[in-house]
């Protein structure tokens, strides 16, 4: 479902958004629903490598596509101007477990969302949140100075 997301979210002859939306959210119902049912059967008696391996999924990082379609169901989000959803997805994201790779792109996509909801309270950890990528992210730097 992830990688049918990222092509449809990346086709630019045709307006597939609603359908890579769709198979992003399936993706982290998905791993809700499959962590909720781990946390049941761990209540029950289990041998050491189911046991090992559902504590895991309950209790580590998210895999790397469940992360990432979190991220990137926030991008459609902030694209479409829904600045508060977005950044819902992009600091629930930080929480997955991310993607070192993308956490500061999320980051700075958090400072551009709530700039843009326009409250005066956002906008000044917006400022903070962006000065603060700007002296220690290289690859973000320039983007959060813009902003």
């Amino acid at each position: 479902r992830y990688l049918l997301a990222r092509i449809h979210h990346e086709n630019t002859k045709a307006n597939e958004r609603e359908e890579a939306r769709t198979l992003y959210s399936s993706v982290l119902k998905n791993h809700e629903e499959g962590r909720k049912k781990a946390e049941a059967r761990l209540r029950s008696p289990l041998d050491p490598d189911t046991k090992a391996r559902l504590e895991r999924l309950v209790r580590g990082p998210a895999p790397e596509h469940v992360a990432r379609s979190n991220f990137y169901l926030g991008v459609l989000q902030y694209e479409d101007g829904r600045f508060g959803e977005a950044l819902a997805h992009f600091q629930a994201f930080e929480k997955l477990g991310p993607d070192a790779r993308l956490l500061p792109e999320a980051r700075l996509r958090q400072g551009f969302c709530l700039i843009q909801t326009k409250d005066p309270k956002n906008i000044d950890d917006g400022v903070k949140l962006l000065q603060a990528l700007a002296d220690k992210e290289a690859d973000v730097s320039d983007q959060a100075l813009f902003w």
